[in-house]
C-alpha cells in the first residue's frame, strides 16, 4: 500500500508498506495527469507509474514540494529504508 503526506517543512512524503524493488533515483510528477512515475537507481530498471490518485490539495502539497521523502515500512510497522531524493515536475 502506497499513501502520501507531508513533513513539517512542507515537503512531501511517499510511504509503502512493503520495500521497492530498488532504491529510487527520483521521482517524477506529471502535474497535467496527477501521475507518479519511479524511477529506480539500477541501470536497465524499468520505471514504475505509482497506482495512486491525486486530488487538488494533494497537488497542490506536491507541486509546492522540492523534493520527496520515501519511507518504506517492514514488519509490525518499522521503517526499514528511508531517504531523500529530487522530485522532478513534469508539465505546466
Amino acid at each position: 500500500m502506497i499513501r502520501l503526506g507531508q513533513t513539517q517543512d512542507g515537503r512531501l512524503i511517499i510511504g509503502s508498506g512493503t520495500n521497492f524493488p530498488h532504491d529510487i533515483r527520483h521521482v517524477e510528477y506529471y502535474r497535467d495527469q496527477k501521475l507518479f512515475n519511479l524511477v529506480y537507481d539500477t541501470p536497465g530498471e524499468e520505471n514504475e507509474l505509482m497506482p495512486c490518485e491525486i486530488g487538488a490539495d494533494v497537488a497542490a502539497i506536491v507541486e509546492r514540494s522540492p523534493d520527496v521523502v520515501i519511507i518504506c515500512h517492514g514488519r509490525n510497522g518499522r521503517v526499514e529504508s528511508a531517504y531523500q531524493i529530487p522530485l522532478i515536475q513534469i508539465g505546466v
